[in-house]
Formats: structure tokens, C-alpha cells, sequence
């Protein structure tokens, strides 16, 4: 529904999950035209900032 109402992103920041750096993946958003950002490797403040973009969707998605 996210998608449906904004459209997709155009950056996505990932952390370095080999489920996010798979071949598949990347053809995924290429295709898509949204640019997938790998955060940088045991770096809190990227953390922070995902994990807090992951708590403000669950609550819009919950309410």
C-alpha cells in the first residue's frame, strides 16, 4: 500500500546483509530506479537512523 500511495523510493539504505547484496537484489532495484546504499560496516549512527525508520513504518503500518 506504501508504494501504491508514495511511489517507490529512490534510495534505499541497506545494511550489508547478503541478502541485500545478492546479484538478484541489485537487478531488482535497478530495474525498479531506486539506488541501493550499503551502510558502512559497524556503524552505529546508520544503525540508529534504520532502526528508527523501521519503528516509524511499523506504527503507520499498524495504525
Amino acid at each position: 500500500m506504501v508504494f501504491k500511495h508514495h511511489g517507490m523510493p529512490l534510495d534505499i539504505v541497506s545494511d550489508r546483509d547478503p541478502r541485500f547484496t545478492a546479484r538478484f537484489w541489485q537487478e531488482v532495484f535497478t530495474r525498479l530506479g531506486t539506488q541501493l546504499s550499503m551502510s558502512t560496516a559497524d556503524h552505529p549512527q546508520t544503525d540508529g537512523q534504520t532502526e528508527r525508520v523501521n519503528r516509524v513504518l511499523g506504527d503507520l503500518l499498524k495504525s
